[in-house]
This record gives structure tokens, C-alpha cells and sequence, in this order.
């Protein structure tokens, strides 16, 4: 028999309105998964004109001192999403690497189960 843990929401990016510039210099930030397999991300999306954001999961290699692109994420439209990923217990953030279009708000919040 499995168990299931499902932790409660937690902010992780508001207010965002560029794109990063790149990783976060170390992990300021970031979200620790230690002890869960997976992490959603509730992603409140507004603004105008959107043709194009693109958001990426890294991961942080402690060994290696940076961080590795994981899964990457589309959206076309203003709107609410939910994204999920396997974890496994990594260190992570959610980075927006590209804009396409006027403006946009973005907030995203997390879960880890």
C-alpha cells in the first residue's frame, strides 16, 4: 500500500512581468522537494496580446553548483494553468526564458505531493 502526502500551496513567483535573464545565482528562491516525488505549479497568467511565453523547470545539480533545464512550458493566452513534474525530491525553479507579444502579469504557486 502506497501513502500519499500532499502538502498545501505555497507561493513561488508573483508579480512577474520580463523574462529572467537567466538562472537565479544559486538557489535564493528556489523551491527544495526533498521528501516528495512531485511538484505542480499553479500558474496565473494575465495581460495583453500574449502570443508566447515560455517557462522552464531547472534543476540544481549541488554537486556542480548550477542549474539544468528540465521540461518546458507554452502558453498563448492569458488564463490559469496547472503544469506538473517529477521532482524526486530535486531542488527547483521556474524560470520564464522567452516573451512573445505587449505585456504580461505572471504568479505561480506550488504544490509538492
Amino acid at each position: 500500500m502506497s501513502r500519499y502526502y500532499q502538502a498545501q500551496p505555497k507561493p513561488h513567483r508573483t508579480g512577474v512581468t520580463q523574462p529572467d535573464t537567466g538562472p537565479p545565482v544559486g538557489t535564493m528562491g528556489a523551491i527544495d522537494t526533498a521528501g516528495y516525488a512531485e511538484c505542480r505549479f499553479d500558474i496565473a497568467l494575465s495581460g495583453q496580446g500574449i502570443q508566447r511565453l515560455k517557462l522552464v523547470l531547472l534543476f540544481y545539480n549541488s554537486r556542480s553548483g548550477g542549474w539544468f533545464e528540465g521540461a518546458e512550458y507554452e502558453f498563448s493566452s492569458a488564463g490559469q494553468f496547472a503544469v506538473s513534474a517529477r521532482t524526486r525530491g530535486a531542488t527547483i525553479f521556474l524560470m520564464t526564458k522567452e516573451f512573445t507579444g505587449t505585456s504580461f502579469e505572471l504568479s505561480a504557486d506550488y504544490a509538492m505531493s
